[in-house]
């Protein structure tokens, strides 16, 4: 199973990030994964964890297995390709 991080905050500053962080939420509950949330809001140290890896500050992020997912809409296209299943080692 692949480890799977996700970065968002519980202080979201634009409806738009608020509506990214819960589709992405929906992506992987609808998928059943298991994956870790990390709330930047209230876990600020890991910031630099997630810009180690991804080079990017955007929330929302989705890491798997130190791979960094950066826009929900690539998630979206991945998921309708049937991509999703497969990143996720589901």
């Amino acid at each position: 199973m692949a480890k799977i991080i996700m970065y968002s905050t519980s202080i979201p500053t634009t409806m738009k990030l608020k509506a990214d962080i819960t589709r992405m939420k929906a992506l992987l509950d609808a998928k059943q994964a298991e994956y870790e949330e990390v709330d930047l809001a209230v876990d600020g140290d890991r910031r630099e964890e997630m810009v180690n890896v991804s080079g990017q500050k955007v929330l929302p992020q989705l890491h798997i297995d130190g791979k960094a997912y950066c826009d929900i809409d690539i998630l979206q296209e991945m998921e309708d390709d049937g991509a999703l299943s497969s990143a996720l080692g589901l």
